[in-house]
């Protein structure tokens, strides 16, 4: 049954003010003052009987406003509803009665005549003010405003519009979020009311309320006395005031003055000041506020900036994380107020060089503005703005100059042409003219709004100096370089003063200016701006590794490589025998080679030993997640599937990866503590190094040319490989060689690789194929080895770290002049970058029984299979299991391998059964493997693949500024990890089968990720080119060997091509036997093994082809390394207990000393002033000035006016008790005078201690000098 209602004539009268009537009925009443009197006269009139209906219903809707103004609200509401009964569409009755039901305290009464109210007259700012009030009263905050919101809106567009009105609706909004504790939003609705009604005490009070509520005292106390000013019978401001006298300084005193400094440091420039301020404020705040972000955000987003405006987006990142999700779940993701956090987040992303997740953000920030129902034009631009930026770093051209133009007209038109948000959009157009090689409109525009720039505040001198930076590029192209090193000193004194010496940008700049200085001979000043600049770039790299995805570190890394290949080429081509710059450089690669694999193991370790459920329970779906995309991948599209929507399922699943990965990231341990870096140091490993042994170096890398940059330059000088060699037990005598141009060499490895392993022209057995392999080997050894064999001394031990395309040789298969191959002299141990050797020989998680895999029934069925895992009490997979296949289009195809039957028989022998386990043909299951943990020995006897990119369709989908970027390294950014693998039973039924399966029998290196290795020892992969995969120059080979690693294994055994059947067994059986017997290590059994079967080959062909024997490779730890001692090498500590970041504390140190080296051959100079007086508490005086620091230079300055002195090693050891570092340094030196000339090799002592970000000198010893 349908309600009805009376059909109101909508007359509105405002609660505690007179009808709104055309006739007064009771003209006597209304004319009355006192109250009592005026109650008495309205009842005379009602009473009367001379009023007609209508009459009557006006005379008690007066006498009620008279009865509610006296708070006699029972009354009021028993009038309201006789004017209500006496004339029922009358709505003055109704809001009336609403309005004193509320003031009762009983609005849940007020909700029929709101109902009524609303039906008739929606569009009421009163009607919708009044149920805005009825929700306040009942604590439904949200409700309210959004009901304020609109009665604001609707008064707005009133002709009518009542200031009066308007103001006090602000108010009561204001009220509604202080309840909600959104501080902010308060502030901002009750600074309005005032704004309309300057005069009016009340308003005054109920800021003065907010103020208290946040214990801002002094500025409640300044309103309550304003509201006291301004009405003095205000009780309640009175009130507020006496109680707000009586009161102690609170926490919010405290709080605001914290701020207040720190605003300060912030205008000042001093941000690292700034920083521990703003830290120590969000402390404070987080312990007040609790879990209520709004009151202290503005904090929070200060700190997030300082972060950023240091290079520091590790710890800025996780903080916009936060407030995004706390605006996100108060207004709504796509909310107007979460936007200016998005768009942070895609700040920092363009700075770590994801390009493609800010563009993401910037489009999403824009679409948010574009729909919001308010928006701010101005905001707006903005973002368009930065969206554009994004799409021009992608090289999308035509969008960036489509959205420059939109936001240059917003701008134009809102804030016209000298404003500093439209000059930034000009600047934009420039840069859009530049990257496409127009430079003279670039340069046009640079100039013009540079003198803009320079008329506005000198706090934007930081887009000068990117002026400046820009202006530079382009006058060197244009052969102009005096204009050029002019322009970038300009911006690098800009950038120094304004973000301080460590920023990236002073570090491009530095960069830049080596260049200059090498071209004009000045060598030495290159070096000094390289390695500082690098130093710079890895504090950033170290700040970037511990918080992104393996794919943003790759992405990162390749973006940041420019640095290191200037200094490989000024160090190869100009300083090839100095022996501090060879160390210097040498130590920067150690650290950087392999940095994404080092910080994924540690991640993974990490994942693996967290007690945590949430950091388990994120691992447990990405493990599924990344089987999902094995799975996707090779089924292909179902049926019912277009390759659109095939694509659209596996970039969703890639997607979904990703943010698995940055939430771990995030969440791990070493994520969030920093990483459990190792210090790497030349000297400390080649004390590691056995005796008779040495490390070699390889680097793939360009050798970027110092000439002048001009347009038509060649835009890529041809790549080089050099190797550093380290001998044991004398970091002096490491060396670097350059070994020409990549091309020639990897022509000579691909020809060997292909003659190894596709033997075309004749059968393997055949002397002439030996003969073709031993020439190929020959002349690659020649390019590789050879000019290295006289450096290597009389070591035979080889601890070889290679590069590039070098990490698919076995380098034992090389041939000399004199037909040796390099495996009868020499023994090779694999590493995936030099600096593992400092974590071998570390006890860790002891393994669980071997398990040894082998001869999988490749044709398993699904329903024998489903026997054989109840059998082994093993579940299937989780998996998708709806996919149709489509796979037989591949060519996989997976035949028997009878051998390896034979093979894990011979090692059951071996091994026995107490302390392994052994599974072959129906039993050798995926599931198998996927449930054992860390077995000591894993030895996989099976078929290994490894698919072309091109047979694959696209896991990720990378814009074309990553395809650029990736080209440029060498590199496809497409998952290797998911086109190699091994097959094990059931391989080929899935690949056949009308559905795909979970637990499919294709273990791809994805799937290998999921694995729990820590604690095995030893992984074998008997399997056909198992150690191959994509190669990624500084990060090794991604496929098996990769994933292994990272799952834990300590070492491998691997093959770089496929070998018979016959000779693995033989190997591998031969390869357990003197494991197990000889008790020897694994690297030296393989060798021993491999010589025995190189013996073999001959007897039976009458040659040594290395097809037969020489496939197999040692990779990790063999057990020659003893641990180092703590003192020695150094796990790397936090940079600070906030920041996230593994930045090692002795590395600091190296890099101070160094600067203190430089510094004091410097002598009296400005610059060594400096650094002492800002950098180092010089030795025990504390913060010395100036001038007494230079009284004691200019002693050193007159006695030796030239000093020049060149670290060779360092070793740093912490001294608990004291809380110092105990350094040793030797160095080389040089001094000279007008008529001495001393040098020699020194040897010191210092004792430093840490003071804050500081380092200071307590003591500094000699203790020996060897002079020359």
């Amino acid at each position: 049954m349908l309600r009805t209602y009376p059909k109101l004539a909508f007359v509105l009268c405002c609660w505690l003010l007179p009808g709104v009537v055309q006739a007064s009925s009771c003209p006597e009443a209304d004319a009355e003052k006192n109250t009592d009197k005026k109650i008495q006269l309205y009842t005379k009139c009602i009473e009367s009987g001379k009023l007609s209906p209508y009459q009557a219903s006006d005379a008690y809707c007066e006498r009620g406003f008279v009865y509610g103004n006296s708070k006699i609200l029972p009354k009021a509401i028993d009038d309201f509803t006789m004017c209500i009964k006496m004339r029922p569409t009358n709505p003055t009755g109704y809001l009336s009665r609403a309005r004193a039901y509320i003031g009762m305290g009983t609005p849940e009464k007020a909700i029929p005549d709101i109902d009524l109210l609303m039906l008739a007259a929606a569009n009421s700012p009163q009607v919708v003010s009044v149920r805005g009030d009825m929700h306040k009263a009942m604590k439904r905050y949200d409700d309210a405003i959004t009901d304020y919101t609109r009665s604001i809106k609707l008064q707005k567009n009133s002709k009518s519009a009542d200031k009066i009105e308007i103001a006090d609706t602000y108010r009561k909004r204001s009220i509604c979020h202080s309840e909600k504790k959104d501080w902010t939003s308060a502030q901002q609705d009750i600074d309005i009311a005032i704004s309309l009604r300057p005069n009016d005490s009340k308003y005054y009070n109920t800021r003065g309320v907010l103020y208290s509520n946040q214990q801002n005292n002094d500025k409640a106390k300044e309103d309550f006395q304003q509201a006291v000013r301004l009405d003095p019978n205000n009780k309640s401001a009175q009130e507020n005031l006496a109680q707000l006298n009586k009161s102690k300084p609170s926490e919010m005193d405290k709080l605001i003055r914290i701020e207040k400094e720190s605003y300060d440091l912030v205008h000042k420039g001093e941000y690292s000041q700034a920083i521990e301020k703003l830290k120590l404020a969000m402390a404070d705040s987080e312990k007040f506020f609790g879990d209520n972000l709004m009151g202290y955000s503005h904090i929070v987003e200060l700190l997030a900036g300082m972060y950023d405006m240091t290079s520091q987006p590790n710890a800025s990142l996780p903080l916009y994380k936060t407030l995004l999700q706390y605006y996100s779940e108060l207004y709504g993701p796509n909310s107007s107020k979460a936007a200016p956090y998005i768009a942070s987040l895609a700040g920092v992303y363009d700075e770590i060089g994801d390009a493609e997740q800010a563009s993401k953000f910037r489009k999403r920030v824009v679409e948010i503005e574009e729909k919001s129902p308010d928006p701010s034009l101005q905001n707006l631009a903005g973002e368009l703005h930065n969206l554009a930026m994004s799409e021009l770093m992608n090289n999308e051209f035509e969008a960036a100059k489509k959205h420059l133009d939109k936001a240059y007209a917003l701008k134009k038109r809102i804030l016209g042409d000298d404003d500093l948000a439209t000059i930034i959009t000009q600047l934009g157009y420039a840069a859009y003219h530049k990257a496409l090689g127009q430079d003279d409109q670039a340069e046009m525009i640079f100039q013009q709004q540079l003198i803009l720039l320079k008329q506005l505040d000198p706090q934007h001198n930081e887009y000068i100096a990117e002026v400046y930076t820009d202006l530079a590029d382009i006058r060197e192209r244009a052969g102009d370089t005096e204009s050029a090193e002019r322009y970038l000193n300009q911006s690098l004194k800009i950038q120094q003063h304004g973000r301080g010496t460590s920023s990236t940008a002073v570090a491009s700049a530095q960069q830049i200016l080596a260049n200059f200085s090498a071209r004009r001979g000045d060598y030495k000043t290159a070096l000094d701006l390289l390695l500082r600049s690098q130093r710079i770039t890895d504090a950033f790299i170290d700040r970037v590794m511990g918080f992104t995805t393996e794919r943003q570190q790759l992405l990162f890394l390749a973006e940041e490589q420019r640095v290191m290949q200037s200094l490989f080429s000024l160090v190869a081509q100009k300083f090839a025998t100095d022996k501090a710059a060879i160390r210097q450089c040498f130590d920067i690669w150690l650290r950087l080679k392999g940095l994404v694999l080092e910080t994924q193991k540690q991640f993974q370790n990490a994942i693996l030993s967290s007690k945590d459920p949430k950091i388990s329970h994120i691992f447990d779906e990405l493990r599924t997640v990344r089987a999902n995309i094995s799975y996707s991948i090779f089924a292909g599209p179902s049926q019912d599937q277009s390759n659109e929507e095939h694509q659209k399922n596996l970039d969703s699943l890639e997607a979904r990866k990703q943010a698995l990965e940055a939430e771990i990231a995030q969440k791990s341990p070493s994520g969030s503590a920093g990483l459990n870096q190792i210090v790497a140091q030349s000297d400390v490993i080649s004390r590691l190094l056995p005796k008779g042994s040495v490390m070699i170096e390889f680097v793939r890398t360009t050798l970027p040319s110092f000439e002048l940059k001009t347009k038509t330059a060649p835009n890529e000088p041809p790549a080089h490989y050099l190797a550093f060699i380290l001998p044991a037990g004398n970091p002096a005598g490491l060396t670097l060689v350059d070994l020409g141009e990549a091309a020639r060499i990897e022509t000579a490895q691909a020809e060997l690789r292909r003659i190894l392993s596709h033997p075309r022209e004749a059968h393997p057995d055949d002397p002439d194929t030996a003969e073709v392999v031993t020439k190929a080997s020959n002349a690659l050894y020649k390019l590789v080895f050879s000019p290295l064999r006289q450096t290597l001394g009389e070591a035979r031990k080889v601890f070889l770290s290679p590069d590039g395309a070098l990490n698919l040789l076995p380098f034992e298969v090389l041939s000399d002049d004199a037909g040796r191959f390099l495996i009868e002299d020499f023994s090779f141990t694999y590493l995936a970058a030099g600096r593992d050797v400092l974590r071998f020989g570390r006890k860790g998680d002891k393994g669980a029984k071997n398990l040894v895999i082998g001869n999988p029934d490749f044709d398993l069925d699904a329903k024998t299979k489903q026997s054989v895992l109840q059998d082994l009490k093993l579940t299937r997979g989780a998996g998708p299991t709806d996919m149709m296949a489509s796979r037989e289009r591949r060519g996989l195809h997976f035949s028997p391998l009878p051998g390896t039957k034979q093979e894990i028989e011979a090692i059951q022998q071996i091994l026995g059964s107490d302390n392994s386990e052994f599974y072959t043909g129906k039993a050798a299951v995926e599931e198998l493997l996927m449930s054992r943990k860390a077995p000591n020995i894993l030895h996989l006897a099976t078929h290994g693949f490894f698919l072309p990119d091109q047979d694959m369709p696209r896991a990720t989908s990378e814009t074309p500024a990553e395809k650029k970027l990736l080209k440029e390294r060498g590199t496809i950014f497409e998952n290797p990890l998911v086109r190699s693998g091994i097959a094990l039973a059931g391989a080929n039924g899935s690949l056949t089968a009308d559905k795909s399966m979970a637990g499919d029998g294709l273990v791809t290196a994805e799937k290998v990720l999921g694995l729990n290795l820590q604690g095995t020892k030893l992984v074998v992969l008997s399997a056909c080119e198992s150690g191959v995969g994509e190669i990624r120059s500084g990060e090794g080979v991604f496929g098996l060997r990769r994933a292994f690693m990272q799952a834990g294994a300590k070492s491998q055994i691997m093959s770089m091509w496929p070998v018979p059947d016959a000779q693995t067994k033989d190997l591998m059986t031969n390869f357990y036997t003197r494991l197990r017997t000889d008790a020897v290590n694994p690297a030296v059994a393989l060798r021993q093994a491999t010589l025995d079967m190189m013996e073999a080959t001959r007897k039976q062909y009458g040659h040594a082809n290395p097809f037969f024997w020489g496939a197999f490779v040692f990779l990790g730890d063999d057990g020659s390394i003893t641990a180092p001692a703590s003192k020695d090498v150094q796990l790397a500590a936090p940079q600070s207990d906030t920041a996230r970041t593994s930045v090692a504390r002795h590395e600091e140190i190296r890099r101070f000393m160094e600067d203190f080296f430089q510094a004091r051959a410097l002598n009296g100079s400005d610059r060594a002033l400096d650094f002492y007086a800002d950098q180092v508490d010089f030795f025990n005086v504390g913060k010395a000035n100036k001038s007494i620091i230079k009284k004691s230079l200019d002693y050193y300055t007159n006695r030796w006016p030239i000093r020049n002195s060149s670290i060779i090693s360092m070793s740093i050891d912490f001294n608990q008790q004291n809380n110092t570092y105990e350094i040793k340094i030797s160095y080389d030196y040089s001094t000279k005078n007008s008529t001495l000339q001393k040098q020699g090799t020194a040897h010191d002592a210092f004792i430093i201690k840490q003071n804050g970000h500081k380092f200071g000198i307590v003591s500094e010893k000699n203790i020996s000098t060897d002079r020359k």
